[in-house]
């Protein structure tokens, strides 16, 4: 004990630059590598805020609307979409108040007030790329682009690219559908993303409607839009889910189903789900940082269409689950833990 005091005694007496020199060196903090910057996106499927305008059905939609507000639709999966990044889904219809409408046999529509849907939970992006969003013309599709506008959600799709930012890097958003843009377009409209962002997440309306497998045009197309650049590739349109497919360690929504779906007063099959998938920014470019699967229902009831998407627990979500996975091609997968 004594020679340890001794020793101790010693170093008090050393000049201040002995005793530095005698000391163990720490690095700097400014030295130490930075955290990853990390992007989060959220994916959800047909969002048709209003209905079907000639059988009278977005008559409904306007009556749930009236009694519950704005903020009903989408509160199940608020906590959901305000924790990611960039939450996108598809727009399927019109908000409009234009009356002359298409020569087809559903037309969509929905008010301009409906934007507020959206933007109330923190829906991101909305695409406009699929096959009602001219249903009331070129004045309803410009009347859908000034209500995003106005609550601060982003229209994506058909020639808009949409590019977000985070921490300096940059995300866009392209949309393409099957009736007026061939694969060509899609392809091309990738690369031209892939050339002024860091991320691509292209969104493809697409499939046959009410077929849980994915037609063989749908595979190839996918798998190109991937070799062009797609960092993320999310499908909609056939009303029902289909499967995920994971292509040179990427990943292939065919289907998410539908989600907030006026377009349906109970549809017979109301599965649904949310895709989540984490992008880790290395200077190689974005890296797989996990993926989500959240089953969902596309009403918080089973006997009716209540117009309010919910999250499924317990066995239900877990039969949910299995069937989206028996669906698809992902063992490799990288799984985000579950907050």
């Amino acid at each position: 004990m004594r020679k340890q005091l001794m020793i101790l005694l010693a170093l008090c007496l050393l000049p201040i630059h002995a005793l530095a020199a005698a000391m163990p060196t720490v690095p700097p903090l400014e030295t130490l590598p930075p955290e990853p910057t990390r992007i989060l996106i959220t994916a959800a499927g047909d969002c048709t805020l209003g209905g079907e305008v000639k059988s009278g059905i977005d008559q409904r939609f306007k009556n749930s609307v009236k009694k519950n507000g704005y903020d009903y639709s989408l509160a199940s999966v608020k906590d959901i979409f305000s924790a990611d990044d960039f939450t996108v889904v598809n727009l399927e219809g019109p908000l409009t108040t234009a009356g002359k409408y298409s020569d087809k046999l559903y037309v969509m529509r929905g008010g301009t007030e409906y934007a507020r849907i959206l933007s109330g939970p923190s829906v991101d992006i909305a695409n406009l790329a699929n096959n009602h969003t001219y249903d009331f013309g070129k004045k309803g599709y410009e009347d859908t682009l000034a209500a995003l506008e106005a609550v601060g959600v982003a229209a994506s799709g058909n020639d808009i690219l949409h590019i977000a930012e985070k921490d300096g890097y940059k995300i866009g958003f392209v949309g393409y559908e099957r009736w007026n843009h061939s694969a060509k377009d899609a392809v091309d409209g990738v690369k031209a993303a892939r050339e002024q962002c860091d991320i691509v997440i292209a969104s493809m309306h697409w499939g046959q409607e009410y077929h849980y497998t994915p037609e063989n045009a749908q595979k190839k197309l996918g798998r190109q839009l991937i070799d062009a650049g797609a960092d993320l590739v999310i499908g909609h349109h056939p009303h029902v889910i289909q499967g995920i497919e994971q292509y040179n360690g990427k990943y292939i929504i065919y289907s998410l189903g539908n989600f907030c779906f006026g377009g349906n007063t109970n549809p017979k099959d109301k599965d649904c789900y949310i895709f989540q998938q984490e992008f880790i920014m290395e200077d190689g470019g974005p890296v797989d940082g996990g993926i989500r699967i959240i089953p969902c229902s596309v009403s918080s009831k089973s006997s009716t269409n209540d117009y309010q998407p919910t999250p499924l627990s317990g066995e239900k979500a877990e039969k949910l689950l299995e069937k989206i996975l028996k669906l698809s091609q992902i063992e490799n997968a990288i799984w985000l833990e579950e907050k």
